[in-house]
């Protein structure tokens, strides 16, 4: 089962604006581009903004029978579900591994003392995945 990652205006507003700043001062002076570091400089800033870019139209997340697929832009990972143990719903991930781009999303708890922050389109149907295949998981709604 696949979920696409819902996105928040404010990270949308913060990517796009990103890419705004970078690119603005590269269309409006187009006599500086003619060196070679001027096309560096626009080879770089146009990296970062397709970089940018996919991550926030390239995140999403897949259940299968034992594991949760997980992919950010060039990102992604794997996580056995036998190994969650906690999934917090509603909290924020400050600090830690974040293939996200919304808040109020999920705390995944697997292992002893690993965490990883996802938000998937539809919480409560990424949660009802997981206890499917695996009802022993706690979960906790803030």
């Amino acid at each position: 089962m696949k979920f696409r990652s819902r996105r928040d205006l404010f990270v949308s507003l913060v990517i796009y604006g990103a890419i705004a700043i970078m690119l603005v001062p590269m269309v409006s002076f187009p006599k500086e581009v003619v060196s070679p570091v001027g096309i560096a400089v626009i080879l770089f800033i146009l990296a970062v903004s397709a970089l940018l870019l996919w991550i926030l139209h390239g995140t999403w997340y897949c259940i299968d029978n034992s594991h949760v697929t997980y992919r950010s832009g060039p990102v992604k990972g794997k996580i056995e579900i036998g190994k969650i143990h906690t999934v917090v719903s509603g909290k924020n991930l400050y600090i830690g591994f974040r293939p996200a781009t919304a808040n109020k999303g999920l705390i995944v708890k697997y292992g002893k003392y690993d965490e990883i922050y996802f938000s998937p389109d539809s919480n409560e149907g990424f949660i009802a995945a997981l206890l499917k295949i695996n009802p022993g998981i706690k979960v906790e709604r803030y």
